[in-house]
């Protein structure tokens, strides 16, 4: 049976046991001393599950212990204890027990709630939980949400300084999925989460409010599932490119420039649209150039004029890059099914290397595995998927967040997979649909990559925390 892979670094002493989650997931709780769990109690909301909240710690604290998890193989607690607690005052902290509940900040909130309303009370707080060891399944779950910050790493997971109203969003969303580890996470986020924060989660498990809520969604996915099944589920797809531009605005950097110019303008926009359209080439780029300006680096971005026109992609691609992809949250993004059926990549690197052989059995071997589970298991299948497989997905974006993310994800220590994809998009831009000078803003595109730069990049991290 397929389990969530547990980094070797775990430290499982004697008393280590396995608990097993509903169906095909494995979670082995961390092992602490008695004084180890001494200092963690007042900023942990439990010492022994997979799902937790960090409290009772200040914002710059949190956000250190963030940053340093995605590069570190320990558990969140375990690095807690290592590496950030000898640097508090935790003296006075020894009393507090963060996993009891909160009575009285409960009966505040109700009182607020009565005169506000759940919702516009929800959107003034944040709250920072942990999700240890899931899926990569259960990862792209989690990350679904826009109103939301999310670090993750390997198989561990972390949503970070989320708005409330965002976790409510988000646990009717699991509720309603159908996959089992993602209703069991579920369950156990909202036992915490009530915590910390409980009045602002009572409607998630009332079964007039969130339960109704979450049955709608699941009735809502089962039927249009049947229909489209019904109507396109015996066509094979035509296409097996990478990456394909579908839809574009032909216009779209005349409405570009028509939007720069109407903050600094008193012309209607519709009127300004076709005095732009008059101008020469020259006269475009001349606007285009002052707008955007002179960018040092990519973090200089031209403003919201950009978002005036956009793009939407069909990528055919390994599971792996989509993993990254995936994250950017200010754009639109729809994901087919994870299975074999579009085949693997397989780098360049691993065949050079004569590794070719080998690593086409492990995908037969995965296909295999899939294929054993799905009759019994359909949706736990996917577990057994390598992340070369591919997948295809769809992507939406404006034109603000193409130069935000291309740029991004075509940097020298990328992984190769996106940064194809990330290149081949910035080509079509330009080529495709046109905007020729929406894609010449990009100035910091990076269209060569020394083979192995993300191993310097990691080693030249690794040397600046060993000098700080």
């Amino acid at each position: 049976m397929p389990s969530v892979c547990i980094s070797e670094s775990h430290p499982l002493g004697p008393r280590a046991e396995i608990v097993r989650l509903p169906l095909v997931t494995v979670y082995i709780p961390e092992v602490f001393t008695d004084d180890e769990a001494a200092v963690l109690r007042p900023y942990f909301s439990n010492l022994d599950g997979p799902v937790f909240a960090l409290v009772n710690l200040p914002e710059v604290v949190k956000g250190a212990l963030f940053a340093r998890y995605s590069r570190s193989p320990k558990s969140l607690r375990r690095l807690f204890l290592d590496e950030f607690v000898q640097d508090l005052d935790v003296s006075g902290d020894r009393s507090v027990d963060a996993s009891v509940g909160l009575d009285k900040a409960e009966r505040l909130y109700d009182k607020v709630f009565l005169e506000y309303g759940d919702d516009s009370v929800a959107q003034l707080g944040a709250v920072h939980l942990a999700c240890e060891q899931a899926s990569n399944l259960l990862t792209k779950i989690l990350e679904w949400g826009r109103l939301m910050s999310y670090l993750e790493q390997s198989t561990r997971y972390i949503s970070y300084d989320a708005r409330l109203g965002g976790y409510e969003a988000l646990l009717l969303r699991m509720r309603a999925n159908p996959l089992p580890e993602a209703r069991h996470y579920a369950d156990l986020m909202l036992t915490e989460l009530r915590k910390v924060i409980p009045s602002f989660l009572k409607r998630v498990d009332l079964a007039d409010r969130g339960g109704r809520w979450s049955e709608y969604l699941a009735e809502r996915h089962d039927a249009t599932m049947t229909s489209v099944d019904d109507l396109f589920g015996a066509i094979e797809p035509d296409s097996t490119e990478e990456v394909v531009l579908v839809d574009f605005d032909p216009d779209g950097e005349n409405k570009v420039l028509a939007a720069l110019c109407y903050p600094h303008s008193q012309l209607p926009e519709s009127q300004l649209l076709a005095q732009v359209s008059k101008l020469s080439d020259t006269q475009k780029m001349e606007l285009f150039e002052s707008y955007v300006g002179t960018r040092e680096n990519r973090r200089h971005k031209p403003g919201r004029a950009f978002e005036r026109t956009g793009y939407r992609f069909d990528v055919l691609g390994d599971y792996g890059a989509f993993r990254d992809l995936q994250r950017h949250r200010m754009l639109t993004i729809e994901w087919q099914r994870l299975t074999p059926d579009h085949g693997f990549v397989m780098p360049e690197l691993v065949e050079a290397a004569g590794c070719g052989p080998a690593f086409t059995d492990a995908m037969d071997r995965s296909r295999e595995l899939y294929e054993a589970l799905r009759p019994e298991y359909p949706e736990q299948a996917a577990y057994a998927i390598s992340m070369a497989y591919r997948l295809r997905y769809a992507m939406q974006f404006n034109a603000r967040e193409a130069m935000h993310m291309l740029e991004l994800r075509t940097a020298p220590q990328g992984h190769p997979s996106y940064r194809r994809v990330a290149l081949e998009m910035y080509r079509q831009i330009g080529e495709v649909a046109g905007h020729r000078a929406l894609a010449a803003a990009m100035t910091h595109i990076t269209t060569e990559a020394p083979e192995l730069e993300r191993l310097d990049s990691e080693r030249r991290a690794e040397e600046r925390r060993k000098q700080g």
